[in-house]
């Protein structure tokens, strides 16, 4: 059975003792996901695809779309620093 990416990660960082830091754990995890929609909604933004007024469907759905692979992208890069 395969791990999920983000779970491998995580179970780096903490050298596999997650239950134990529950709370930096979580932290971390709302940290990354706060910051990765910031930028995802400052890109969109800049280039003028965000109609957050005119259709916030299309925002919100162009905000998970791109967000999604970047959190992945994210999870890997903060488990280089622990190691």
């Amino acid at each position: 059975m395969t791990r999920p990416q983000g779970k491998y990660s995580i179970h780096n960082i903490f050298q596999g003792n997650i239950s134990h830091r529950l709370l930096t754990y979580l932290s971390r995890t709302a940290i990354d996901y706060v910051i990765i929609i910031f930028v995802v909604c400052v890109v969109l933004l800049a280039l003028n695809h965000l109609p957050m007024l005119t259709e916030p469907l299309v925002a919100l759905k162009r905000i998970v779309i791109l967000a999604l692979p970047a959190s992945m992208g994210v999870v890997v890069v903060d488990s280089f620093g622990k190691e």
